[in-house]
């Protein structure tokens, strides 16, 4: 999921927001699902979690750049 936001993020320079928040939410699943063999259910439990992670990997990227341009 990070590496979705940070795409993103880099190439639109936006905070992604309804139609791409779900389809990086599907994406998401099915690569823990490849990767685990878990499947995980698209729940309001889940959607806060991936919401949590858009927030602090942008806030992670800003601090960066913000760093950087010292």
């Amino acid at each position: 999921m990070v590496n979705l936001v940070l795409d993103y993020w880099q190439t639109e320079r936006l905070i992604p927001e309804g139609a791409i928040i779900k389809e990086f939410r599907n994406t998401a699943i099915k690569e823990v699902y490849y990767i685990s063999g878990q499947y995980a259910k698209d729940s309001e439990e889940l959607k806060y979690m991936l919401n949590e992670c858009i927030v602090s990997t942008i806030n992670k990227e800003l601090k960066k750049e913000k760093q950087s341009n010292k």
